[in-house]
């Protein structure tokens, strides 16, 4: 008998479990949940505005827990740009959506594709926004207009109970549940993965479901996040969920037992459901013991619709605020649609244990598109060169690794108009002299409109109260050409590369 093979083999054999102990497992890539207002504005926020007048307790208490954002923006001032620019990491100008109207063509990877590829369980809850193609009687497809919400004719060709085309399940999403638009005044009927939920029939050329309950929706959707959060905890894989509500976009309707709450009206009492949704969902993701290894992000897709000169607001609605004293996008100019800060900075927090820090704020400037390139670097996704364009990695500025000191970068803010882009550069903003067109209930012919040139310091005039454009001609000249080299290239020339911070 070998007796040197024997010792060796023991040995070897004894070694196994100690070399075993000593490998440390690779850390699980955290879990991910994306809280979506529509049209919350900057000052709706307690934590935000101390001259709130509706409370908001568990954004505030979320904000206590991670790191509130002062200056962070949405892609464009409305509701498709703004959510086409967070899954793409692309501005508006990149795909020509300066407005909610097209909804077809994503020539580019989304972040949940992206988050697949990286093995996450990815779903949507809630409003989707850009429409579903239906098959029709004759092999035909029909788009369903994201703004009007209605079929094209003739209404009945469609097939209601077939699976449906370009939803989010071909977008990167394992799991959907929601409306493709809009819910209420255009759309009754929800959608789980690809097909219509209930007995559907066709009202007006819009759909109809008996399992239908406007009032109740928010609190339904909220249900199904909450479900989907116990189904990702209890998978291997870790998961994301995006959860775009429809508060307090129109129409206001909060639940019965938020009626008459905050004193201020119907706005003031859906946005305090806004706050109640927000903290059944956090409840949900530490009840399931995941908390510590989940980055809850909470924003909106663009400013509040209330403001003085708004044509979309409610002038019932918008008086009582006033009486009241609350400023739904506190000191900020304008609103939703406009290219003011009013219609673009928006409310923006991020808790993840362990790595933000407690109760931080952060000044620099952010964007909603760049979700795509720091969840990249998070989860060790090598972003291509065609790839998120317009998104930067701002994960250093949540652990705290980058220091007070601007981040040098350059923002192009759309209104909605391909005509009105403002830029952002430190803390000079200009809005060059342009023409938007204005289409009149009583012609309808449009009307140009002029807007004149504007240069604000937004460090000493946030308001955008004074414009000083005569007053700068270097600094004009400065923004005017990066503006001219943005829109030659159609994505944000200044970028060193894409996804990254040049610190």
């Amino acid at each position: 008998m070998n007796w040197k093979c024997i010792f060796l083999f023991c040995c070897i054999s004894l070694s196994l479990p100690v070399m075993g102990c000593s490998q440390t497992a690779a850390p699980k890539k955290p879990n991910i949940v994306f809280f979506l207002a529509d049209d919350l504005g900057y000052g709706d926020i307690g934590v935000n505005n101390p001259k709130s007048r509706i409370p908001t307790p568990n954004i505030d208490k979320l904000a206590g827990q991670g790191m509130r954002f002062t200056d962070a923006h949405c892609v464009g001032a409305l509701c498709a740009p703004s959510r086409f620019g967070l899954l793409t990491g692309r501005d508006a100008a990149s795909w020509k959506n300066f407005n909610n109207i097209e909804g077809e063509a994503w020539d580019c990877k989304t972040m949940p594709q992206m988050l697949k590829e990286r093995g996450y369980y990815t779903s949507i809850v809630g409003k989707w926004h850009y429409g579903v193609l239906f098959e029709g009687e004759d092999g035909r497809w029909g788009y369903v207009n994201p703004i009007s919400g209605r079929f094209p004719k003739p209404s009945d060709n469609w097939k209601l109970d077939a699976p449906t085309r370009l939803g989010p399940l071909d977008r990167g999403f394992d799991y959907f549940f929601g409306t493709p638009i809009q819910p209420g005044n255009k759309w009754y009927a929800n959608m789980e993965g690809r097909t219509l939920v209930g007995n559907v029939i066709l009202e007006e050329d819009k759909p109809v479901s008996d399992e239908f309950i406007h009032q109740d929706w928010l609190k339904q959707i909220t249900d199904k996040a909450k479900e989907q959060i116990k189904i990702g905890a209890s998978r291997e894989e870790p998961f994301f969920l995006y959860f775009p509500i429809n508060s307090p976009h129109k129409p206001i309707i909060p639940d019965e037992e938020f009626r008459g709450v905050t004193g201020i009206g119907k706005y003031g009492d859906f946005v305090h459901q806004v706050d109640w949704c927000v903290g059944e969902i956090l409840k949900a993701v530490d009840d399931t013991g995941i908390s510590d290894n989940t980055i809850f992000i909470f924003a909106s897709d663009n400013g509040s619709f209330y403001y003085p000169g708004s044509r979309n607001s409610n002038r019932e609605d918008e008086d009582e605020l006033k009486i009241n004293g609350h400023k739904a996008n506190g000191i900020y100019k304008a609103g939703k649609g406009s290219s003011e800060e009013g219609g673009h900075r928006i409310p923006y927090i991020v808790r993840w244990p362990g790595h933000i820090k407690a109760g931080s704020v952060s000044n620099q400037l952010v964007s909603l598109a760049d979700h795509f390139a720091t969840f990249a670097s998070i989860t060790g996704y090598h972003l291509k060169e065609t790839e998120a364009l317009d998104s930067w990695d701002i994960s250093p500025i949540w652990k705290g690794e980058v220091t007070n000191e601007k981040i040098d970068r350059t923002l192009f803010h759309l209104n909605g108009n391909p005509e009105v882009v403002a830029v952002r550069h430190g803390k000079w903003k200009l809005i060059p002299e342009c023409y938007y067109k204005s289409r009149s209930k009583q012609d309808d012919e449009p009307e140009r409109i002029r807007i004149p040139a504007q240069l604000y310091d937004l460090s000493s005039d946030p308001g955008e109260k004074e414009n000083i454009h005569d007053l700068h001609p270097v600094i004009v000249k400065d923004l005017t050409d990066r503006l001219n080299l943005y829109q030659k290239a159609k994505h944000n020339a200044p970028h060193i590369k894409n996804g990254t911070i040049k610190l």
